[in-house]
């Protein structure tokens, strides 16, 4: 990274900010694909090695890295040693560490679910919610989709990106995978009601296998704090109900009901995420191995799709070269476009390889 660029660029958005606590350096990717965790072990060794000192002086507790695309995520002890650490890792590496940057997503209206027991159709427009909420898909032809192809495979798998899903919702039973994550990382949201902290993970446990969505709260978007808790189901639950929700007499049917779904927490309670954490889930989905830190590296099959139903007004480097690895993969990534009414680009959908 060179003197002053950021990997996350500058957020125009007044409800963006840095993580204090954590920078970014990136070294030159493998030459050839890590293709094993103990390949990926050896890479971060090697590039840990560079902060051996800074670590003995307690200025680092812990890494990760994204060994597929040469990103180590350093977390340091506090913003107090900052400074030091930065210029510390320029003089050892050429390089200045970017911040890792927090930006907002511009999130669409939920529906709230039309929920009863009238028994279990066995097609689409069956459903009690079809004749109300349901008009998308006779505008896309999806009856007629229905009929040719059915409702998907399950061998078909796509990863949605979001904030978490609830497993008590009927309309996902039997459509989630097992290997869903939560990449949100460890720090704080400020609350209105006197500038008090909580835990941006709700759960108090940093990444884990539970993509499950703790709690969620509105933002106030001109203070930049949370406010009011959201009671009627989280941005990622409506997103994949949209995607794949069930044929089973309750609410209404998803686009493709056949097709499985691998959750992905990213975005924390209040809808933020920071660039790495997007690029770590990207990855992941996309079949890489990833480093959570704490000696954690994981993998799992590549997804066919990858839904992200998210937007920024500016590009991320970090986000952009996860991307162009996903889509090296071959798999197809799919953007929100278009929520902001205006012609002005915004990201990942404005990505090249992204259908938005």
């Amino acid at each position: 990274i060179t003197s002053g660029e950021s990997l996350a660029g500058e957020k125009p958005d007044a409800r963006a900010y840095m993580a204090e606590d954590e920078i970014i350096v990136q070294f030159e990717a493998p030459r050839t694909s890590v293709k094993s965790v103990a390949a990926a072990r050896a890479v971060r060794r090697e590039w840990v090695r560079t902060f051996e000192d800074l670590q003995k002086k307690g200025w680092i507790v812990d890494y990760s890295s994204l060994p597929s695309i040469g990103v180590v995520k350093i977390k340091i002890r506090n913003a107090e040693v900052r400074d030091s650490v930065v210029e510390a890792i320029s003089r050892k590496t050429g390089k200045r560490p970017a911040p890792v940057s927090r930006a907002s997503r511009k999130r669409s209206q939920s529906t709230q679910a039309l929920w009863n027991n009238d028994g279990a159709p066995t097609v689409a427009s069956d459903e009690p919610g079809y004749g109300k909420l349901a008009w998308a898909w006779r505008m896309i032809g999806a009856p007629g989709a229905w009929a040719a192809n059915g409702f998907g495979r399950p061998s078909v798998i796509v990863s949605v990106i979001d904030d978490g899903i609830r497993r008590e919702h009927p309309d996902l039973a039997n459509i989630l995978t097992n290997d869903g994550y939560d990449f949100v990382s460890d720090g704080y949201q400020v609350m209105c009601d006197g500038n008090r902290l909580v835990s941006r993970t709700g759960d108090n446990d940093g990444p884990d296998a539970d993509p499950s969505q703790p709690i969620e709260y509105t933002r106030d978007a001109t203070q930049g704090c949370l406010k009011d808790v959201v009671r009627r189901g989280g941005h990622g639950l409506h997103v994949i109900g949209i995607l794949a929700g069930g044929i089973n007499g309750e609410g209404m049917a998803g686009l493709a009901p056949g097709i499985r779904v691998r959750p992905i927490r990213t975005f924390d309670i209040g809808g933020s995420s920071t660039d790495y954490d997007i690029a770590q889930s990207v990855l992941y989905a996309a079949g890489e191995i990833v480093d959570v830190g704490g000696g954690r590296f994981l993998q799992v099959p590549k997804s066919a799709v990858i839904n992200m139903s998210y937007e920024s007004d500016t590009p991320s480097r970090l986000e952009e070269l996860a991307i162009a690895r996903a889509l090296s993969n071959g798999v197809v990534l799919i953007a929100a476009a278009g929520n902001s009414g205006t012609d002005r680009p915004t990201y990942p959908s404005a990505y090249p390889g992204v259908i938005g």
